[in-house]
This record gives structure tokens, sequence and C-alpha cells, in this order.
């Protein structure tokens, strides 16, 4: 069984093939090009949150279909960066070490990798490298949200839905 099979009614799921050439130019690419192909499963989702009794004049009785979102969007992944999906890795494999091995003797430059990104600590999966996140590991992510009033100025209507998109990068396993 693999990640796919715990995500109920996906929105879509479609294959991508990602094509990388790493070559002398890039700050942190090894001394001789080298070239990356792997084939990616992505399921894509579309949430929508009803709450009834939204408008104005309820605040504080209705419920917000905004804060109901983001709890939900807030609970997806754990303090370590894992997916808190239940079965979301089941049947997902560590890299292997002569695998592992390989992706170290590219000479990629974690930190230059993230300082090109204004970073200097990662996020994802907490005790995997770069390229395990990157090649290997599954994620999920939020997309997209929007919810109530949207346009200039401000207004005090509590939201009656909520929406948001989410992707997940699923792995063989």
């Amino acid at each position: 069984m693999d990640s796919a099979t715990v995500l109920a009614n996906p929105q879509m799921m479609m294959t991508t093939t990602r094509f990388e050439l790493w070559t002398s130019t890039a700050a942190d690419a090894p001394p001789n090009p080298r070239l990356l192909l792997t084939t990616e499963r992505i399921a894509l989702m579309a949430l929508r949150i009803p709450c009834s009794g939204g408008g104005g004049g309820v605040g504080g009785s209705a419920q917000n279909a905004a804060n109901v979102l983001t709890r939900i969007l807030g609970a997806l992944h754990d303090a370590d960066g894992r997916v808190q999906v239940p079965g979301f890795y089941e049947g997902v494999e560590d890299v292997s070490p002569e695998l592992l091995a390989s992706w170290n003797a590219l000479a990629f430059d974690e930190a230059a990798f993230l300082g090109r990104m204004g970073l200097a600590t990662p996020s994802g999966e907490k005790n995997r490298t770069a390229l395990e996140r990157l090649w290997a590991r599954p994620t999920a992510d939020v997309t997209g949200m929007w919810s109530g009033y949207t346009g200039p100025g401000a207004k005090t209507v509590i939201p009656a839905q909520a929406h948001a998109k989410v992707s997940f990068r699923l792995v063989p396993g």
C-alpha cells in the first residue's frame, strides 16, 4: 500500500516527470553536470468548509469557517514536519545507505541552497537531508486558501465558508 491510498477522494491525481540538470554554473553544483530524472505522483485536493450562521452581527456565536479551516490545515504537520494524515507514511521506506552515499558524493551545499531562498533553517521533516526531502519523501503543502471578505478595506462579517487547495507528493512504497 502506498501513501496514495490514505487520501480520500482526491480532486485530481496526476503523474509528473521532473527533470533537473545541475551544471557547474550553480553555486552548489557538482564539478561535472549531472542529470536527475524522476517520476512523481501528485494528488491535489480542493477543500471547502461550510459553516452556518456566517454574516454580520453573529460574531462570537457563529462558527467562523476561516478559523475552522486554519485549525484543520494547522494540524496537517507536527512540530517535526511530519504529515499527520493517518497512514500517510505506510510503506514509505527510508533511502538506502548506498543511494544516500551517492547523493552525499554530489557535493551538494545545503547551506548555499537554503541561502538562495533566504533561509538558514530548512523546513520539512526534521533529521532528513535536503536531497531526501527534495527527491524521496512524500509531502503535503497548502497551495492556496481564501475566505470571507477579500476586497479593499475591512469588514467585520464572519465568513460562512472557507476554501483551500492542498497538494500531496506521493512516493513509492
